[in-house]
């Protein structure tokens, strides 16, 4: 069976998501500023930052998943809208960003 566009894109979003995990966790085993594939420089406090909002969007999300909610409930909520501001490019963006965290439950 083939798979769908989301589902490789939430794959990729997990997969960056341990990434961050494992280079906060690094130490000095890797270099003060990472290049990334596109964009401006990332440093380590830049990638632990961004580790940091995928865990808390991560339990946000959860705890309303497991309480539950629906995808259209969870929508309605905006669990992340402090987050939207500094991470969302758009609206778009973070309703986007929030059903792919949401559904990523669905499947674990």
């Amino acid at each position: 069976m083939s798979r769908s566009n989301f589902e490789i894109l939430n794959e990729r979003a997990n997969d960056l998501a341990r990434l961050c995990t494992e280079l906060v966790r690094g130490g000095n085993a890797f270099p003060t500023v990472w290049r990334t594939l596109h964009g401006t420089l990332a440093k380590k406090s830049d990638i632990a930052e961004y580790n940091e909002m995928l865990k808390i969007a991560r339990g946000r999300v959860e705890k309303l998943f497991n309480d539950g909610e629906s995808e259209a409930d969870v929508g309605a909520a905006r669990p992340l809208k402090d987050l939207d501001a500094k991470w969302a490019a758009t609206d778009e963006a973070a309703v986007n960003f929030l059903k792919m965290v949401y559904n990523s439950f669905r499947r674990s």
